[in-house]
């Protein structure tokens, strides 16, 4: 009998408070991507190593809405790294980040909301194709997974 197993990682940011985002995040960025200062040995390139070794393939479900604030340039490096040692981006949304965005991402949204849920069913819509949008600007572009 053979047994079907999916590995799966969410990948996302967190910065430990809302109040100094933009002094925190540099550091955060590192510390939850590389898992170090010593990029190689730790964290997402660690994982992404010791996948290939055992030759094993995961799905990696990525949050890209802190990049509505901070650049796709981080985004890029995540996504880069991922499809770049052969495995899969999905999508994994925070949506306590939509309210930090430089730009608005929705209208009307000024006040933390944590969940999905706590949006209008055309909110989530949006929302989602704007993520989805914001994967695909960063190089996935076959996001199929939610």
């Amino acid at each position: 009998m053979r047994t079907n197993v999916y590995l799966t990682f969410d990948v996302e940011i967190w910065c430990g408070g809302w109040n100094s985002l933009d002094a925190n995040f540099p550091r955060n960025f590192e510390r939850y991507i590389y898992g170090s200062k010593y990029r190689d040995c730790c964290g997402l390139p660690l994982v992404l190593k010791l996948l290939n070794e055992s030759k094993l393939r995961a799905t990696f479900f990525v949050e890209p809405f802190f990049s509505a604030r901070f650049g796709l340039k981080y985004l890029n490096i995540i996504v880069d790294m991922i499809l770049n040692a052969g495995h899969d981006v999905e999508l994994h949304i925070h949506p306590e980040w939509v309210d930090e965005a430089s730009r608005p991402l929705i209208e009307n949204c000024t006040t933390k909301r944590q969940h999905l849920s706590e949006y209008t069913y055309s909110e989530q819509c949006e929302l989602i194709r704007i993520s989805l949008d914001l994967l695909k600007n960063a190089g996935a572009s076959n996001v199929t997974a939610f």
